[in-house]
């Protein structure tokens, strides 16, 4: 290491620029000859040094290797851009991408065509090079010896004995504790690519797992739309991905008849670089044809900035409240001061919403006939096809929440005998003149003394004006909104979806008020009328040609160990070896972290560092912190004596639950999770909410292999382990950091978009160091595994773990992958018949590139959904091929069938009745009930069933919510049992209807901002945060938005020195004037890890730790020039931004692209914790609360209202 500053000296005199640098890595090759760090301070490297390759010659740059690959970053598209190496020597000289003017039949593609079948990869594609060449790359496996978080703690060890010892440590616990105490963390690493390459280490994972693991529902993008886009039933919102086979469907009805787009924010051409050209071409069209484009949200993001015609500026976390108040405006236009009903454009069609709306009005108990459509009062003798349907009281109706429950606004509108509508007619047979809404009977307990301003708002019209308070948005562009949605003249309006808009504390609730003011005013059924991401490109094909067969190798045949070539997510053989263990319940994803808090609650103490200052709402008596998305669940029960696979049971009170194992002072055994193998992503720091209390817990709890932690074969200590490229954010406190490669250092089975088949790509870089591709390192797991025998636990055995690795190799001696690989192309180059006859390699390898050509630029005319502009999977439809485009959907069908039937005869019923073949309902359902099997529930049959129609009022989201997991909870009180359906004052937390719930209520239920009751006097108290919501002027928190970057993915590239550039920025810097890339991630001298020093945590950042102010560089934030101004920040200003969670400094950027009272940093900055516990990386998640989502405990990770001034206490 003392070699490492004459080296950096001789760079600068030798004037080798930074730009230099990121064009050619000349500069990179001569620090990575020495970066990293040595356990002795001499020249043993323990982590640090990329491969650089050869030396090359200007005439080696004219020749390059060409390899195809697809682009690594999994952007949310299924599809993956072309990225064309250019290869010398072993080094990528160049990234370019699609660059063929005529497909592989010789026909052109037309660039212009909005269906262009090109993916061409962006700025995160085009820097793969400076990953797979980066100087400060893992090289050896690591061995935490001290605590976590301290660099000096860490040793190497051989790849070979940190497996055994990992599998080790995985038997101990299992035998203790059962797999549930073990957790396969969600997220992967960059080397995901969409069939497989052999970077992805989950298949590693599994064999040192193979006695199972508990799993986690849902996952960190989609867990809130899962949940909350299906509650109402609508047919467009069934998932992210509303697409087959890559195409998305939305562009040719964009194109071609959708005439307005509602934009709930939107990210598109920043985050999914595939579907940008197409976006933008299909908006054009829709432009062209005079429609119009809104965006809704709080900074105008490049994808609205290029593609929208209005910017409706709405505050952060209010999407409800303005869509409360375009209810309001429609209910108004609706009835009469006599409550008759009105028929104009701006008036709702109730005989529609009567026919196929549940919940916006009131309505009576009934049964309903699932065949015929009929429904009865009286519950039928015999039930067989029947369903019981709720009633909705007329003041819990949403109608009653939008008026204040002041029926005389609307003139006190009844179901009435004269109604020539099948269902109003029978809801007023049912119960004489029922009123359509009432006064507002939701419980307050503390009455006019609530805290929460929602409560105070019950009984208070959500007029327009009522919205524009709280959301900014002025009454009259409300009202202009309401009538859009009205008008049939507007329609089809296709509603944009916005990963944000899910990520958020009540994201699940503003994803139910947008679905439901879709179905309240008959937006489904026509083309394009949807709820999804418009996402992908509209070429199925994808970017290479998928008809002739002869443009591809087969690798069918490699078939080793049953893996296949898709070693990546879960081998098949791993299930020869399981124990299937019914009796471990999934959790939900992000609660992990409060498993290692009930496992280790005795350890988290002042005293050991830990005060939960972070985690202000947590009530530290307790053991678990949320309730519960499962982790109440998280004890040992006792397994039946004859089926092990069964858990015994008991009956308390008349219910029965399963039966907690007890230790010998009768207190349940907590299993929680103690051990967590995470496969390369970085959802154990960086991607999770509030990484100081996540950090804060882990140095608190002793490491695995220090003195108090009793090395690895003590089954009740924790154990953390990841393969990473990096020392990152989450190497830094893990017990064991195995050296994973990038994806151009391993096979990659390449896919583009939906090809045909997969071509094979080599390894591109060399590996160096005992770095291993996740092939050879999950066969030295096997290897490990089988050494250590069979797994015991519960009287139960594996079998099969002895003869894996034989298996692995089909009883042959182990071989690398690439030599199955290269085995099938030389078969190729040798066959007369083949495409690729003569050919070497080398050849083959960029050969296999095959362009396909465009489809014709298909624009749908057609009103009505075709099957040829939706997909099979969400709408029931199997045919579509192009042949389709012009036959009309399922859903298109039941649109068809309605606007017949509320044209003609209404006498008969609608629901349920068959016509043209398709039955005439929608089922909603919620993504927790599908989570939770029902063996976890005590007793479904009072759970609300589904009316078939659209559910505004869904009875069974809070059913679901209050007994979910609750078969678990024998072992706790009573009141304790469920999930509780309660606030901090005794009301509802979950309601059975789309609220607004003001964003300033739930901060501070996170923050601790509520009054609080002290014990001794039983007074209430001002909250400890009260103050930082009293702030005024200078003091005034902003809401905080967390968007994704467009030069990183998540938290990848955050250490690659051409983007870090891009989007990080010196102090008084303009754009792109990061300029620490010999200083970030590199580990220099004075930060060397050794094993002798004192407890130290250096910065990833030496050049913020060193205070050199020429490199030092921060991430940029939003502001907007009216706060900047307020608080004295100008443009380049460093500055601090804290709430009472966290503190982090980044970089003013004021622009008025972003609203007052509105921030906008962009999430995956790298924790960096400096000396005086401010976070220097910008991580979003440090100001993030550890609060889950309200309605299904999902991530809630771009929720944040925060206070930013100019940086004042650090001087450089």
């Amino acid at each position: 290491m003392g070699k490492e500053t004459n080296v950096l000296k001789s760079l600068e005199e030798s004037s080798v620029s930074r730009r230099s640098f990121l064009k050619g890595l000349a500069a990179m090759g001569a620090i990575g000859a020495v970066a990293g760090c040595s356990k002795d301070s001499g020249s043993e490297i323990i982590y640090g040094g990329g491969n650089l390759g050869n030396v090359i010659s200007p005439e080696d740059l004219s020749n390059p290797k060409i390899y195809y690959t697809s682009c690594v970053h999994n952007c949310g598209t299924g599809i993956r851009c072309v990225s064309k190496l250019h290869v010398v020597n072993g080094r990528i000289v160049r990234v370019t991408s699609d660059d063929s003017d005529y497909a592989f039949d010789g026909t052109y593609r037309n660039k212009e065509q909005y269906n262009d079948a090109r993916s061409l990869t962006c700025p995160k594609g085009r820097a793969i090079k400076y990953r797979a060449h980066h100087p400060a790359k893992l090289r050896y496996a690591l061995k935490q010896t001290k605590g976590r978080g301290d660099l000096s703690g860490f040793i190497r060890i051989p790849v070979d004995e940190a497996l055994k010892e990992i599998a080790t440590k995985y038997r101990k616990t299992v035998e203790r504790y059962g797999p549930g105490a073990v957790h396969n963390i969600y997220g992967t690493s960059g080397g995901y690519s969409s069939q497989g390459t052999y970077a992805s280490y989950s298949s590693t994972r599994s064999a040192l797992t193979p006695a199972g693991a508990r799993g986690g529902y849902g996952d960190y993008s989609y867990y809130q739309y899962h949940f909350g886009s299906v509650i109402v039933g609508h047919p467009g919102s069934c998932g992210a991905y509303t697409k087959s086979s890559n195409v998305s469907w939305q562009f040719p009805a964009i194109a071609g008849v959708v005439k307005n787009v509602v934009s709930w924010g939107a990210n598109i051409l920043t985050t999914v670089n595939s579907a940008s050209w197409s976006y933008i071409r299909a908006f054009e069209k829709l432009k062209e044809r005079g429609g119009r484009a809104w965006f809704i949200g709080p900074e105008l993001t490049d994808t609205g900035v290029t593609c929208h015609t209005d910017w409706i500026q709405s505050r952060n976390y209010t999407d409800v409240a303005l869509i409360m108040g375009m209810l309001y405006e429609m209910l108004v236009n609706t009835f009469d001061s006599n409550g008759a009903i009105k028929k104009s454009s701006k008036a709702l069609d109730i005989d529609y919403i009567d026919t196929m709306v549940h919940g916006f009005f009131a309505s009576p108990e009934y049964y309903v006939n699932t065949t015929t459509g009929q429904i009865v009062k009286e519950k039928p003798a015999d039930t067989t096809g029947y369903r019981h349907i709720e009633a909705v009281e007329a003041g819990k109706c949403l109608a009653s929440y939008i008026l204040g429950g002041n029926a005389a606004l609307i003139g006190n509108p009844k179901y009435n005998a004269n109604s020539t509508n099948y269902t109003a007619k029978k809801y007023h047979e049912f119960s004489n003149n029922m009123p359509r809404v009432g006064k507002v009977s939701w419980k307050v307990t503390k009455g006019a003394g609530t805290e929460y301003q929602y409560k105070k708002d019950f009984n208070v019209p959500k007029t327009p004006e009522w919205a524009e308070k709280i959301t900014g948005v002025p009454a009259a562009k409300i009202r202009e909104l309401a009538n859009m949605y009205t008008d049939p003249e507007q329609h089809p309006i296709f509603n944009e979806w916005a990963g944000g808009t899910q990520k958020q504390l009540n994201g699940s609730i503003q994803l139910w008020a947008i679905t439901a003011l879709m179905a309240i005013t008959k937006t489904f059924g026509l083309s394009g009328e949807t709820f999804s991401g418009a996402w992908a490109t509209t070429n199925s094909r994808g970017p290479v040609a998928d008809t002739d067969t002869n443009n591809y190798l087969d690798f069918s045949s490699i078939t080793v160990g049953n893996a296949g070539t898709t070693a990546n997510s879960s081998n098949d053989y791993t299930g020869e070896v399981s124990i299937s263990d019914r009796t471990v319940n999934s959790i939900s994803c992000k609660e992990w972290f409060n498993g290692i808090k009930i496992a280790f609650k005795d350890y988290l103490t002042p005293e050991r560092g830990y005060t939960g200052e972070n985690i202000p709402d947590w009530d530290m008596s307790k053991r678990y912190y949320s309730n519960d998305g499962g982790v109440k669940s998280l004890v040992m029960f006792e397994r039946d004596t004859t089926n092990k696979d069964q858990l015994q049971t008991e009956v308390i009170n008349g219910k029965t639950y399963y039966k907690v194992k007890k230790d010998a002072n009768g207190n349940p055994i907590f299993s929680g999770i103690r051990m967590i193998l995470n496969a390369g992503g970085a959802i154990m720091v960086n991607q999770h909410m509030n990484t100081n209390d996540l950090t804060a817990m882990y140095k608190a709890i002793p490491a695995l292999n220090s003195q108090e932690g009793g090395g690895y074969t003590n089954a009740d200590s924790l154990c953390l382990v990841t393969f990473d490229l990096f020392m990152s954010p989450t190497a830094r406190y893990m017990d064991y950091v195995l050296p994973a490669v990038s994806q151009l250092e391993a096979v990659g089975r390449e896919v583009f978009g939906g090809q045909y088949k997969a071509m094979y790509r080599p390894p591109v870089v060399e590996p160096l160091g005992d770095a291993l591709d996740s092939w050879t390192m999950t066969y030295k797991a096997w290897v490990a595994q089988s050494q250590l025998g069979e797994i015991s636990y519960g009287e139960r055995t594996t079998t099969g773990i002895s003869a894996a690795p034989s298996k692995y190799t089909n009883n042959s001696s182990f071989k690398p992958i690439r030599n199955y690989f290269d085995a099938e192309v030389d078969k190729a180059t040798a066959d007369p018949a083949s495409k690729y006859y003569g050919m070497t390699r080398d050849e083959v390898y960029g050969a296999q590139f095959t362009p396909a050509k465009n489809n014709d630029e298909y624009i749908c005319t057609s009103l009505y959904e075709t099957k040829g502009t939706t997909t099979s999977w969400a709408r029931g439809d199997s045919d579509t091929s192009e042949g389709a485009r012009n036959n009309i959907s399922q859903v298109g069908q039941i649109r068809k069938n309605l606007d017949t039937y509320l044209k003609g005869d209404m006498t008969a019923p609608f629901i349920f009745t068959t016509e043209n073949s398709v039955q005439n309902k929608f089922d909603g359902s919620t993504y927790l009930s599908a989570a939770n099997s029902e063996a976890s529930l005590l007793d479904t049959s009072s759970r609300p069933e589904m009316s078939g129609k659209f559910q505004i009022y869904n009875g069974r989201v809070q059913w679901d919510y209050e007994h979910a997991f609750e078969k678990y909870h024998g072992w706790l009180p009573a009141e304790n049992r469920g999930q509780e359906n309660k606030d901090p004052e005794g009301d509802l937390k979950v309601y059975p209807i789309p609220m607004y719930f003001n964003f300033e209520d739930c901060f501070k239920e996170s923050y601790n901002g509520f009054k609080k009751v002290d014990s001794a006097t039983g007074k209430a108290q001002a909250g400890p945060n009260a103050a930082f919501f009293a702030g005024t002027g200078r003091d005034k928190p902003l809401t905080m938005s967390t968007t994704h970057d467009r030069f990183r993915v998540h938290s990848t590239h955050d250490e690659n020195p051409l983007l870090r550039e891009l989007n990080h920025r010196t102090i008084n810097g303009g754009w792109a004037s990061g300029n620490d890339w010999k200083e970030y991630c590199i580990v220099p001298e004075r930060q060397t890890v050794n094993s002798a020093a004192a407890y130290e945590s250096p910065m990833i950042s030496s050049a913020i730790y060193n205070k050199n102010r020429e490199t030092a560089s921060w991430h940029e934030i939003w502001i907007n020039t009216q706060d900047a101004a307020e608080r004295g920040i100008t443009d380049g200003m460093l500055c601090r931004v804290e709430n009472p969670i966290g503190k982090i400094r980044v970089i003013a950027r004021v622009t008025d692209r972003c609203i007052p009272g509105h921030l906008n940093l962009h999430q995956g900055g790298w924790y960096d914790p400096n000396t005086d516990g401010v976070d220097d990386g910008g991580n979003a998640n440090t100001l993030i609360a550890s609060t889950p989502s309200r309605y299904d405990h999902g991530n809630a990770q771009q929720s944040a209202y925060v206070i930013i001034k100019p940086e004042t206490e650090f001087n450089i």
